[in-house]
């Protein structure tokens, strides 16, 4: 599908328009893959990939496109990233890296984490979804 000269990460949705910001929190979700803990943790699976992908430290450029009921109508987001990252070769980043990520992500917990209540309207007041929280995929 793609070359191995990009990483790639897909995120698709019944939603009219897939968001950028709304992919980008599904794909950072991938950190609770590590329950806290790196190195140590096999980050090689599941959710963790898009993750990883997203903060692969020698990645350099990112560029993303929408696709419209392309696919049994599910409407597409996809970014490239180069150079390419999730190679099982390399360790994605450093400890200190690490350290960086786990110190902000706890800030973004403390504030409400990414695609929690901080990014949406009246979210302190509605328990309902989003249209675009219909059904995703990755």
């Amino acid at each position: 599908m793609f070359s191995a000269q990009f990483g790639v990460n897909v995120y698709a949705t019944t939603a009219a328009r897939p968001s950028c910001v709304r992919a980008s929190h599904l794909w950072y979700r991938g950190i609770d893959s590590f329950k806290g803990q790196y190195p140590g943790t096999d980050w090689r699976r599941g959710t963790a990939l898009q993750f990883v992908q997203m903060m692969w430290s020698s990645s350099e450029y990112v560029a993303c496109a929408r696709t419209e009921n392309c696919t049994r109508g599910m409407n597409q987001l996809v970014c490239l990233y180069y150079p390419p990252g999730n190679d099982i070769r390399e360790a994605p980043f450093s400890e200190e890296t690490w350290n960086a990520i786990l110190r902000r992500h706890h800030q973004w917990l403390d504030y409400g984490a990414p695609g929690g209540r901080r990014d949406r309207p009246n979210a302190a007041t509605s328990n309902n979804p989003r249209e675009d929280d219909e059904v995703e995929t990755l």
